[in-house]
């Protein structure tokens, strides 16, 4: 993948400038791998917090389903969002 302005950028580029945006799109690359005609299309998640208090904690978050133009694919209304816990068992897709 090819990223910056120039052929070697500064350490301060890439940390600030060229890392966030391809780390997200690697991110968004291996979180669609297993359905690539169906999941690249939405919804995404945005804003996800987690905040502890106690033996709990509470997660926060929007969903958002208008990444692509709307012209050409409609958006819909997110009814739910499904969590899953890698550390308490198997994921549902497999």
């Amino acid at each position: 993948m090819a990223s910056g302005s120039s052929f070697f950028p500064t350490c301060a580029s890439s940390e600030s400038a060229i890392a966030p945006p391809a780390a997200a799109s690697l991110f968004f690359a291996a979180r669609t791998a297993r359905a690539p005609y169906r999941l690249p299309a939405g919804p995404d998640v945005l804003q996800l917090a987690v905040t502890y208090s106690g033996n709990g904690a509470t997660l926060t978050g929007s969903a958002n389903d208008t990444r692509f133009n709307p012209a050409s694919e409609p958006s819909q209304s997110i009814a739910g969002v499904n969590l899953f816990n890698a550390r308490r068992g198997k994921p549902p897709f497999r």
